[in-house]
C-alpha cells in the first residue's frame, strides 16, 4: 500500500462561520487536519456583521456535539443552552478555545 494512504489527510473547509468551525470539528474528530480558509480579517467575520441580533437558535442548537466535545475538551463552559447568542457572543465564546482546542486532539 504507498504511503500517501497512511498519511493524514488535510481538508479544506471554506468559511470560519458556525458551519465551516463545525464542519473543522468533525474533520479533526476523524482524524485528518483541517485547513479553514476566511475570507474576512477573523472567525465568524459575517456572524459580527450583525452582532447585536440574535441567532435563529439557542445555544442547544448553535454548537454540534463534535464541536461540544473539542471546545469541553480545551476548557470551554457552555451558556445555558436555552439562551439565544447573538452573532457577537457567539464568535467570542467559540474563537477563545479553538487554537488550545485544536491542540487538544
Amino acid at each position: 500500500m504507498p504511503d500517501s494512504l497512511n498519511k493524514p489527510k488535510t481538508v479544506a473547509i471554506l468559511g470560519a462561520g458556525p458551519v465551516g468551525l463545525a464542519a473543522a470539528a468533525h474533520v479533526l474528530e476523524r482524524g485528518m487536519e483541517p485547513v479553514v480558509l476566511e475570507a474576512g480579517p477573523q472567525v465568524g467575520h459575517a456572524v459580527r456583521q450583525w452582532s447585536h441580533v440574535p441567532l435563529f437558535s439557542p445555544w442547544e442548537y448553535a454548537v454540534d456535539k463534535p464541536s461540544e466535545r473539542l471546545l469541553t475538551a480545551a476548557g470551554w463552559n457552555s451558556p445555558p443552552p436555552d439562551q439565544y447568542p447573538t452573532g457577537g457572543r457567539w464568535p467570542r465564546a467559540r474563537r477563545s478555545r479553538i487554537t488550545s482546542a485544536r491542540k487538544a486532539w
